[in-house]
């Protein structure tokens, strides 16, 4: 899989799980100790895959479990694959 690819599943998690826990793009920032022009780049696709450090601290925030990130991606690579 791409970055971009990979990325964007990522982005997908992110955004289903802070509208779930009702928190702003801004207050996932600051509590996850990364900047909000960070997240918009991600989420506007103008930045590839984040460090893990800061997908680990994105996912405590939001209480996403990482295994959810791996499953998601094992799915689109096989879907790809096809």
């Amino acid at each position: 899989m791409s970055p971009e690819e990979i990325t964007e599943v990522f982005v997908e998690l992110v955004e289903h799980y802070r509208k779930k826990k009702g928190i702003s793009q801004n207050k996932l920032a600051t509590e996850a100790g990364v900047t909000g022009g960070l997240l918009s780049r991600l989420k506007n696709g103008t930045r590839k895959t984040p460090t893990l450090d800061k997908v680990w601290n994105i996912a405590k925030v939001l209480d996403m479990p990482l295994y959810q990130l791996v499953t998601k991606l094992q799915s689109k690579e096989k879907e790809l694959a096809k």
